[in-house]
């Protein structure tokens, strides 16, 4: 089971609209969590979940909840950002407000992955994420070419990317720093999308080419999360 999965991070609709522009052409649907508010146009027929920002300490865990409720009542899944999560969140908050799952713990690269229960709270653990493979590229710990991926069994493989470094191609955690700064002129960071080194959008192509040769769509969470738990992995 493959799944894309995006994180907004509070980026303007022309730069998400780059990213819905890529999965659209390849025919993918995904998991889209969202900071904040997006025309349901734009969203289309992705599945929209929470993506709160609890760093904000202007407010409690249980408002950030509420306030990204009121703009996605719908959405039934949750990533913190930064992957925040702690016990209160997952026996408390989270099934008091009707979530039903969340995806914020990191396996990276790892084999075997399956979704598994937290109390009442489903767990869809992240196989490989934009910023982690920025942090390790360089490492021994680096992942594997997404080319040669085989996504064909029955492990379920969460994949996390953030439309600015797809907008970007950013190639290292460097060259995003020194233009954080205008995150939300779209044109300007347009003409500093990088063409060099390989990037987070040579990066999620690559999976979109190899999940195209195999024949395999990607699944909202929402979607797998009726799959698992009718069976009850």
């Amino acid at each position: 089971m493959v799944s894309i999965t995006i994180d907004t991070d509070w980026v303007v609709p022309e730069i998400l609209a780059d990213t819905m522009g890529l999965l659209a052409y390849y025919g993918q649907t995904a998991t889209v969590f969202c900071t904040s508010e997006y025309s349901p146009d734009l969203i289309g027929r992705h599945e929209t979940a929470l993506h709160p920002n609890y760093f904000d300490r202007s407010l409690s865990e249980e408002d950030h909840v509420k306030r990204m409720l009121d703009l996605y009542p719908e959405a039934i899944g949750i990533r913190g950002h930064g992957l925040y999560f702690n016990g209160r969140l997952m026996t408390d908050i989270y099934p008091r407000h009707g979530i039903k799952y969340s995806s914020d713990y990191m396996m990276p690269y790892m084999e075997g992955i399956r979704p598994f229960r937290l109390v009442e709270l489903w767990e869809m653990p992240i196989y490989f994420s934009d910023m982690t493979w920025l942090r390790l590229k360089n490492t021994k710990q680096a992942a594997a070419p997404l080319a040669e991926g085989n996504f064909t069994v029955e492990n379920l493989y969460v994949f996390c990317f953030h439309p600015i470094h797809i907008y970007l191609n950013t190639p290292s955690v460097d060259y995003y720093g020194g233009i954080k700064a205008y995150y939300h002129d779209y044109q300007y960071l347009k003409t500093r999308r990088q063409t060099g080194a390989t990037g987070a959008r040579d990066m999620l192509l690559s999976l979109l080419e190899r999940m195209k040769s195999l024949k395999i769509q990607s699944k909202p969470l929402g979607e797998i999360l009726k799959t698992v738990a009718g069976r009850g992995c």
